[in-house]
């Protein structure tokens, strides 16, 4: 959501032959089955201390969560949604739609559509130097974004479960995200600030 400073920055800024880092990002999500995440963030608000608070579902699920996911959650390889070229997009680029395919590597419940990036340090280095975010590497402060869904997706080790994200900046906080999903019969928008 800070990308859209750098590149102001960068135009403002950069000598010709200078560069900025990181120079690249590559974008992804995966499908997690972590029903102990679901129960206390969904399904806690079916008995708060004997009170019925269900009503508060629809929102809770409305809100991206940013944390780390435990590598063991992952049940699907990644799929890549963006990349981003930073020393040659623009801040339009920043908002994109795309279609995406999750291979599924065992049978599970899906209960959340992870987010999370690799970048790189590569333009005018000797050496690249790459590091991700992704919950299969060590956790860094930026952790990955948990989408959590209404219900959770039965799928089978092969399935293809397909999908649709489209990322916004929110039209009244600079930092904001707006995320529309759609993935098998859930069709979802998520907010983060």
């Amino acid at each position: 959501a800070m990308l859209d400073s750098v590149i102001s920055a960068r135009d403002r800024y950069l000598l010709p032959g200078g560069c900025v880092y990181p120079d690249h990002f590559s974008m992804f999500v995966v499908g997690v089955s972590d029903l102990d995440l679901r129960k206390s963030k969904i399904d806690f608000w079916d008995d708060v201390y004997g009170f019925k608070m269900s009503c508060m579902k629809s929102s809770v699920l409305e809100e991206v969560y940013v944390k780390l996911v435990k590598k063991e959650t992952v049940v699907t390889e990644p799929a890549l949604i963006k990349e981003i070229d930073v020393m040659k997009c623009k801040v339009t680029d920043l908002d994109f739609s795309t279609e995406f395919s999750l291979k599924c590597q065992v049978d599970a419940e899906i209960t959340a559509v992870v987010g999370y990036f690799d970048t790189d340090f590569a333009a005018g280095c000797h050496t690249k130097i790459s590091f991700s975010t992704g919950p299969h590497e060590t956790g860094t402060h930026w952790e990955q974004a948990v989408m959590l869904l209404p219900t959770p997706i039965l799928v089978k080790q092969g399935y293809n479960l397909d999908g649709k994200i489209t990322y916004r900046k929110h039209p009244d906080d600079s930092r904001g995200i707006i995320i529309h999903l759609r993935i098998g019969e859930h069709r979802m928008q998520y907010s983060m600030s």
